[in-house]
């Protein structure tokens, strides 16, 4: 009995692991990626932000080596005003705590992948504005990293405090609106009397998202090579339902 298991082993051993595999890698392999991102148009009294998730699919020729996007779409995840911004340097403790707390609540809820803010570009010297975006930046910049399970334990998440810092990207004003100026069919000001009109979006609330699409735009090209623009702007705007909270 033993000799017929120890043979019966031995053959399936050799089925396994000695026998040529005939079956051919195939030459293009199609891709799907769903990076989401966390954007703000900070300010002391209207800190607006978006969730925005890039839908794309994409071919990858494993023989030439080149990955390039066959379809792809931004979609709004969420929209709204951060309750807890930073607005009076004088109390930063207390208003940083509440801020952070704020933002991982919001990353945890919508699995984001990176962040992205506005710079803000003083215009003089004493501005109390410039010195709260500046603190809100870098907080975020310690911000967690995205969810992960223990892979021993698939109920339990890894806190907060144990994981690394995401990744985030910060841009002016001037660089993501001359990019979209320059690719969009829709006038910015013309976007923006769009949203307003037909879902009351504030200006705060456009440039958040606005921003968002830049950084997954950014992000895609410098690590995969993929030129994404602003041209699915105007499909955008057809489909927007208003999720702003």
């Amino acid at each position: 009995m033993q000799m017929k298991e120890q043979k019966r082993s031995k053959s399936l051993a050799n089925l396994l692991y000695t026998q040529p595999v005939t079956s051919k890698v195939p030459a293009v392999v199609f891709i799907q990626f769903n990076p989401r991102i966390l954007a703000l148009d900070p300010g002391t009294k209207n800190c607006a932000y978006s969730v925005i998730e890039l839908d794309m699919r994409t071919h990858f020729n494993q023989k030439l080596g080149t990955i390039k996007a066959t379809k792809y779409e931004f979609k709004i995840v969420a929209q709204g005003m951060i309750r807890n911004p930073i607005s009076d340097m004088k109390h930063l403790s207390k208003q940083a705590k509440a801020f952070r707390s704020e933002l991982i609540s919001l990353l945890d809820e919508h699995k984001v992948d990176a962040l992205a803010a506005e710079r803000f570009q003083s215009r003089g010297f004493r501005n109390v504005t410039g010195e709260c975006v500046s603190a809100m930046l870098g907080i975020m910049a310690t911000l967690p990293g995205p969810r992960f399970v223990l892979p021993y334990r698939s109920d339990e998440w890894i806190d907060a405090t144990a994981r690394p810092p995401i990744k985030m990207l910060t841009v002016t004003a001037s660089t993501w609106k001359n990019k979209f100026n320059r690719e969009s069919s829709i006038p910015l000001n013309e976007l923006y009397k769009s949203l307003k009109s037909q879902f009351k979006l504030s200006t705060h609330l456009v440039d958040s998202m606005l921003i968002a699409i830049f950084a997954l735009i950014h992000g895609i090209f410098t690590k995969y090579g993929i030129r994404l623009t602003f041209r699915k702007i105007p499909t955008m705007v057809r489909n927007f339902k208003s999720v702003s909270t």
